[in-house]
């Protein structure tokens, strides 16, 4: 006859035995939902960079179920922006967070949302920071960024690029060294060559520029809308024709030379992104080379913005 601390014991080894193959078939899997209850212990805990290690692991599997995806990269997401710089900076939480956003009913918007205001404070003040001490570069780069954000204020955007503009025109003003002698000569030789277009209207030499900026035959001007003021031309371009625009910079020379000639001046050019309204490219006169020259602004050479850069 069996005992029955025989069979006691028995039952225990057995719920053991089970037990610890039950573990190792989670251990298998990688139960997600025993993960997620690992994690959420940690966050409760306040220790977030090691929930994320355990999120990373996880939002990289193939086999979450929507609403286990969704709270995975919800709690990347958070756990980012409570961690926060340097080791997530503000751009990168935010692309961790945009992905978040997109999937359904996710609770990620609220942090991109918060992030954004972020984003646009910090780019504010590095704006306002550069242009007080004529770092037009960092200004232009910094003021790109803040554009990029969602929110961005575009009359703030207008203010800084008439701050822009003037600064431009004065670090040109003090690059050229072309005397009234030498300014004098090259109108005198330009107007030579741009006798036709001396006789238009204000209004059919507008026309007239924007013409010249198509980049081939047949194709669409590159500018999208103009304003001629005095000696200065302002040109705006579309973003996406910007890039087609440094190709063809030399009809823009041409354009402000011709102005040149009109307003037996000094000339300048103004093309700036239509979106955002920033500075791209100051033409000038070059007067003791006779010619129009191309100043490239710091923002439209694809630099790398520097508010919160990785």
């Amino acid at each position: 006859m069996v005992s029955r601390s025989f069979m006691a014991n028995l039952d225990r080894k057995c719920i053991v035995a089970l037990a610890m193959l039950c573990a190792s078939a989670l251990a298998a899997s990688g139960c997600a939902p025993m993960a997620l209850s690992s994690v959420r212990q940690k966050m409760a805990a306040g220790q977030y960079a090691a929930a994320h290690r355990e999120l990373e692991t996880l939002a990289a599997r193939t086999d979450l179920s929507p609403s286990t995806r969704r709270e995975v990269f919800d709690d990347l997401c958070t756990s980012e922006f409570m961690i926060g710089a340097p080791s997530y900076s503000l751009t990168h939480q935010r692309r961790t967070c945009a992905v978040a956003a997109t999937e359904p009913d996710s609770s990620s918007g609220q942090i991109v949302a918060q992030i954004d205001d972020k984003l646009r404070a910090a780019t504010a003040a590095q704006v306002e920071t550069a242009l007080k001490v004529e770092d037009l570069s960092n200004a232009e780069i910094a003021a790109e960024h803040y554009g990029d954000t969602p929110g961005a204020d575009q009359r703030v955007l207008a203010k800084w690029s008439a701050e822009m503009w003037i600064l431009a025109d004065r670090q040109i003003s003090e690059r050229v060294s072309g005397n009234k002698q030498h300014v004098s000569t090259a109108v005198k030789n330009l107007r030579g060559q741009y006798a036709e277009v001396i006789a238009m209207s204000p209004a059919k030499f507008e026309a007239w520029a924007r013409k010249s900026s198509t980049a081939t035959a047949g194709a669409s001007p590159l500018v999208e809308r103009n304003s001629l003021i005095g000696s200065t031309l302002d040109l705006w371009i579309a973003e996406n024709d910007l890039p087609t625009a440094a190709l063809h910079l030399d009809e823009f020379a041409t354009i402000n030379s011709a102005l040149a000639a009109r307003c037996r001046c000094s000339a300048r050019t103004h093309i700036s992104d239509a979106r955002t309204g920033l500075p791209a490219y100051l033409v000038y006169l070059d007067a003791d080379v006779g010619q129009s020259d191309v100043f490239i602004l710091p923002g439209a050479d694809g630099v790398q913005p520097i508010a919160d850069a990785e």
